[in-house]
């Protein structure tokens, strides 16, 4: 059988969230590299790999044949979740799009609001906006961690409905998420984020809007708390 592959940063990450014998699907599968890989690896026993085009799903039926998991892993053409049914799965995964299409997804779904499914999310972009949307509706944010790739930072939730009210100020509580900030990859993405945060901050001085500048100083002071639990390691 042929040598399985590895995986980059940011799915290695994601698998590393995936509960034991999970029942997934891979929204936005591509090449259905994470599917693949779980299934091989023992940890899951199924999975739908899914995709919006053909060209993808193309793509994902050929990694499928070439792994010989054909019996496990299946693809399925759709937008977001939309052809998929109730009860199918148990850990939903959408990764490498932008955190505002994620939302846009997972409020299009009802059956999703279920303490069984597990949410695993990687956006490549507006993780604030995908956590304000996530801790609004219900969601806890169970988890999350970082990693890089290349010379960008990536950070991915594991998220569970609760239906509880969340955080007493989610738009404040959306700049950190779960992130504990006690590795490299941490650090550097709380960073990132921090420095948003004061440009915002800037602009919210310069136009006078002083609710802005206070919800934003209370993150900034969040983020530099968490910051702090990682120090650099010395030069020996």
């Amino acid at each position: 059988m042929r040598p399985l592959f590895q995986l980059e940063e940011r799915l290695r990450l994601c698998a590393g969230f995936v509960p034991e014998n999970a029942r997934l699907a891979d929204i936005g599968t591509d090449h259905a590299y994470l599917p693949v890989w779980l299934c091989r690896s023992g940890k899951i026993q199924k999975a739908i790999a899914a995709d919006i085009g053909e060209g993808p799903l193309q793509s994902a039926r050929d990694t499928i044949a070439r792994y010989q998991v054909a019996g496990q892993v299946e693809t399925r053409l759709s937008d977001g979740l939309a052809r998929f049914a109730a009860g199918e799965v148990d850990t939903i995964v959408i990764a490498g799009m932008g955190g505002e299409l994620m939302a846009r997804i997972l409020g299009d779904c009802d059956w999703i609001q279920n303490p069984e499914i597990t949410l695993i999310l990687q956006p490549m972009t507006a993780v604030r906006a995908l956590r304000l949307f996530l801790l609004e509706q219900g969601f806890s944010l169970e988890k999350e961690a970082c990693c890089r790739e290349g010379k960008h930072v990536y950070t991915v939730i594991k998220a569970r409905y609760t239906g509880d009210p969340g955080p007493s100020d989610p738009q404040t509580a959306c700049f950190v998420g779960a992130i504990a900030g006690e590795t490299e990859a941490e650090h550097a993405f709380l960073q990132k984020e921090y420095d948003r945060a004061q440009k915002e901050r800037t602009g919210a001085l310069h136009r006078g809007d002083g609710e802005t500048v206070a919800r934003l100083e209370t993150a900034m002071r969040e983020l530099e708390k968490r910051m702090n639990r990682w120090k650099e390691e010395p030069l020996v």
